[in-house]
C-alpha cells in the first residue's frame, strides 16, 4: 500500500510539473464606436487562458471621462444599474462610464497613482479613473471590466492584474481606430475621378 501511495504521489507531482504556466493576462480595449452624443466608447476586458480562476485589479485610466448623471447629481457607476436608470431624468447609459459589477463586485484597497493614497473601488474624476477590485471565480475569458466614454481619441492605462497569486503589469493606449482600408480606397477612387473630370 505504501508503494502505491508513493507511486500516486510521484505521478501527481509529475502532472503538476508538466502543467504549463498560465500566460500573462492582458487588458484588451474594444472600440465600440461613436455615441449619439459624439463621444467615443471603449470596452476594456481581461483576456486570459485561466478559465476557472479569479482576478484582482488595480487599474488607472487617463482621458476626459464622460459621466452621465441621473437628475444632474447622481452617478450611476455600476453596469447592473444602467438599464434601470436609462432615459430617466437626464441619464443616458450610452453616454456613461461604468464598471461591470457582476464581474468585479468586491472592492480591494489599491495604490491610486492619481492621489498617491490607498483607495478602494471605483474613483472617477473628470480626467482620471481608478479601480481596485477583486472578482469571483470561474470568470472565463474575456472578462468585461469597464466601459469608458470619452470625447478624446485615446485613453492611456496602466496597473496590475493579479492572477494565480502573481501580479502582472499592464499598460498601453487605446485609440480610436484609423479609417478602414476600404474607406481609404474609396476616398482615393473619388479623388482620381475628380482629377479626370477636371482634366477633361
Amino acid at each position: 500500500m505504501k508503494a502505491m501511495t508513493k507511486m500516486i504521489s510521484s505521478a501527481a507531482v509529475a502532472v503538476l510539473a508538466a502543467s504549463p504556466a498560465l500566460a500573462q493576462p492582458t487588458l484588451n480595449a474594444v472600440y465600440e464606436g461613436e455615441t449619439a452624443g459624439g463621444n467615443n466608447a471603449f470596452l476594456f476586458e481581461i483576456i486570459s487562458d485561466d478559465l476557472t480562476g479569479s482576478y484582482a485589479i488595480e487599474l488607472g485610466f487617463e482621458a476626459a471621462i464622460n459621466d452621465s448623471l441621473f437628475n444632474s447629481a447622481v452617478a450611476v457607476d455600476q453596469e447592473s444599474q444602467t438599464a434601470g436608470f436609462d432615459g430617466l431624468l437626464g441619464y443616458t447609459a450610452e453616454e456613461d462610464t461604468y464598471y461591470f459589477d457582476g464581474n468585479f463586485g468586491t472592492s480591494n484597497p489599491g495604490n491610486n497613482p492619481f492621489t498617491g493614497t490607498e483607495t478602494n473601488g471605483f474613483i472617477q474624476t473628470p480626467t482620471t479613473l481608478f479601480m481596485s477590485f477583486g472578482s469571483s471565480t470561474d470568470q472565463g475569458s474575456p472578462v468585461s471590466v469597464v466601459r469608458i466614454v470619452t470625447p478624446d481619441e485615446s485613453i492611456t492605462y496602466s496597473g496590475i492584474i493579479a492572477q494565480g497569486g502573481e501580479n502582472f503589469q499592464v499598460s498601453g493606449t487605446a485609440n480610436v481606430p484609423e479609417p478602414t482600408t476600404a474607406a481609404l480606397l474609396a476616398a482615393g477612387g473619388l479623388a482620381i475621378l475628380r482629377r479626370r473630370r477636371q482634366q477633361a
